[in-house]
């Protein structure tokens, strides 16, 4: 059987490549796919040639994109992240995956895929399998809100109501923090504050800046 695989040969030249089926080996799965979520951040940005990881690389030391010293990492193949899909194949010593079972996890945009059995993880009962492509984009958006130490009370302003703006917005607002949700597509912001968030901003009508300072008292 063949298994297809996105490939992504340069800016906008993306296909569907064949590739022989991987091995399935101890303590693995094989995967059929089912849903795989494209992200608009990171995915998009590398089809269009416009993501800083194509010619950057991160330096953990200064926590800032340093100009690459090599080519461009092309191609990309089987990139991906928010995938979903039912367990067709266990092997031997695997005893708590079954074949038939939903599961979410990651391995890139690929019809399927052998994975570590603990790599993937099924969907709670009666829950709609194209709603698990977004677990990952909800871990995403909780560290950040981790990352951001938000304490009862705390006023913080969200740019971007987009998919893990939203959830970010969600999160804060269950953290017990007063959400500033930012954008300039009112349906993003009648989502944002229907999930939460204290006051909403039409960056496009008013600053953001000075509605941050006005519910803050000006303090930092």
């Amino acid at each position: 059987m063949v298994n297809w695989v996105v490939s992504l040969a340069g800016p906008r030249r993306i296909s569907l490549e064949p590739c022989p089926p991987d091995p399935l080996g101890p303590g693995q799965v094989r995967v059929r796919t089912c849903y795989s979520g494209i992200s608009a951040g990171t995915e998009l940005t590398l089809y269009r040639g416009s993501n800083p990881r194509l010619s950057k690389d991160w330096d953990d030391v200064s926590r800032m994109f340093v100009p690459r010293q090599t080519s461009v990492p092309y191609p990309l193949v089987g990139f991906g992240y928010e995938e979903v899909g039912e367990v067709v194949e266990v092997a031997p010593d695997v005893a708590d995956r079954r074949a038939g079972e939903v599961v979410w996890g990651i391995w890139g945009h690929r019809a399927e895929a052998v994975v570590a059995a603990e790599a993937v993880h099924p969907l709670p009962a009666g829950m709609d399998p194209l709603a698990a492509v977004f677990a990952r984009p909800g871990a995403i958006a909780l560290t950040a809100v981790l990352a951001g130490d938000l304490h009862l009370g705390d006023w913080v302003g969200i740019f971007g109501q987009g998919v893990i703006g939203l959830l970010a917005t969600r999160l804060a607002a269950l953290s017990g923090a007063r959400v500033v949700a930012v954008d300039r597509v009112p349906a993003r912001l009648a989502h944002a504050t229907r999930l939460g968030a204290r006051i909403a901003v039409d960056a496009g009508a008013e600053s953001a800046a000075a509605v941050l300072r006005r519910a803050t008292g000006g303090r930092g």
